[in-house]
């Protein structure tokens, strides 16, 4: 990932059919997301630079059809991620699609262990550790997909790979080492003269192994989405299936279910809310066991007049050891972001958050001036402010950080 650059550049054209997408720069705090069977690590680093390239070049061959290359390289040090993709999709049949995707990653990590140093052990022999100790690894990976779209229906297979060796310095992993089958089907009906306009119901389903061709995870999930008059949808499913081994521990009968509604019926008003109970894996325990959650969001999004915009959520989580029992833990987040368009050039954007889990709130305002699409300027600040006791139950915010920045962008034509 490109988290601080001190210089940036991008390049988007076409030559011969073939369009040309680059981005390249200097990043003065790398960071790392460092993947693994289970989940992932982050490092951080505010001190250590690297180059970066991005390579896309894609060829059109009349409709959907396509071929494309996916290039990626990250230098930090002596060390190196490097990527190489080719993909494409092909349409064939009139509603049937095949597409796919092939990628060989290469890395040489950095030799210092004092950044980052792990017990974590990976490879097909586990011949490798997540420390940085200049171990140099390489895999292939990639996914082949059939589909079919229809009016009324949509559906397909996909196999995957992500290998034990897989790591994207430009990118995200959550996790590698396995290799899946999943299918998914919608079928599309179509009421006359009924407030409901379309019901689709859903069926997914897969499974997962590791490079040890051990079960990893089994899935079946039934579903619906339902659109209806007045610019109201909704959707939901069920973990009917859904068993997982997680560092040793197999565990079976994680069902819980969902649903979500949207409702978009006043121009000045719109909102959601999306509710899920049930089971889920306690993974920060050890051993990781089955507990009993609920998870809740809303959200409002306001625009009084034209150059207002007001949004706001909240997100409600609790976890238990079983149903109404000892809590693990439970809390909310408060979020609002609001805009207000003083005229085409000048733009003001505030952002405000409560975290109850940590008590801390952040303040995010930004000013921008732009005075055509690709000259911009923007100003603005990061604060951060803890709980602290103040004695007598009392509570006291503290400004605990601030970041000042600002941002000029012109663009070059060449």
């Amino acid at each position: 990932m490109i988290n601080d650059p001190l210089l940036a550049v991008k390049l988007t054209g076409k030559a011969g059919g073939i369009d040309i997408g680059y981005m390249g720069s200097y990043d003065e705090k790398s960071q790392f997301i460092l993947p693994y069977d289970y989940g992932s690590d982050y490092v951080f680093t505010d001190n250590l630079g690297s180059y970066s390239n991005i390579l896309r070049l894609r060829r059109s061959m009349g409709g959907d059809n396509f071929i494309g290359l996916i290039a990626t390289d990250r230098e930090v040090k002596k060390g190196f991620n490097r990527v190489l993709g080719f993909d494409g999709s092909f349409n064939f049949a009139g509603s049937m699609y095949i597409n796919w995707e092939g990628l060989y990653y290469s890395t040489r990590e950095i030799n210092d262990p004092d950044i980052y140093s792990s017990d974590i052990r990976f490879g097909k022999n586990n011949e490798h550790t997540l420390t940085f100790d200049g171990e140099s690894f390489s895999g292939f990976g990639g996914y082949l997909e059939l589909q079919r779209r229809t009016r009324n229906y949509n559906g397909g297979v996909s196999f995957s790979l992500a290998p034990p060796e897989l790591r994207r310095d430009l990118g995200y992993a959550s996790n590698n080492n396995y290799y899946s089958l999943s299918a998914w089907n919608n079928y599309t009906f179509y009421p006359e003269k009924s407030f409901v306009l379309r019901i689709e119901p859903q069926l997914n389903a897969g499974i997962r192994y590791d490079y040890d061709n051990r079960i990893r995870e089994q899935w079946l999930i039934p579903g619906f989405w339902c659109l209806f008059k007045k610019q109201i949808n909704m959707n939901g499913g069920y973990l009917a299936v859904n068993n997982e081994e997680y560092e040793g521990v197999y565990h079976t009968n994680v069902n819980r279910g969902w649903i979500n509604v949207n409702i978009s019926t006043f121009n000045k008003a719109t909102g959601g809310a999306f509710f899920e109970l049930g089971k889920y894996i306690v993974r920060f325990e050890q051993p990781s066991f089955v507990g009993f959650g609920f998870y809740g969001e809303t959200w409002l999004d306001l625009k009084p007049v034209d150059r207002l915009h007001s949004s706001l959520t909240y997100i409600y989580t609790e976890l238990s050891k079983e149903a109404g029992g000892e809590k693990l833990y439970t809390g909310y987040i408060f979020r609002n972001k609001t805009s207000f368009q003083f005229n085409k050039n000048l733009f003001l954007r505030l952002i405000f958050q409560y975290d109850s889990f940590d008590k801390h709130i952040t303040f995010d305002p930004l000013l921008s001036y732009k005075w055509n699409p690709f000259t911009v300027f923007y100003i603005g600040s990061s604060h951060g402010f803890d709980n602290y006791d103040a004695g007598n139950k009392k509570t006291r915010f503290i400004e605990t950080g601030r970041q000042l920045f600002a941002k000029f962008q012109y663009l070059f034509r060449l």
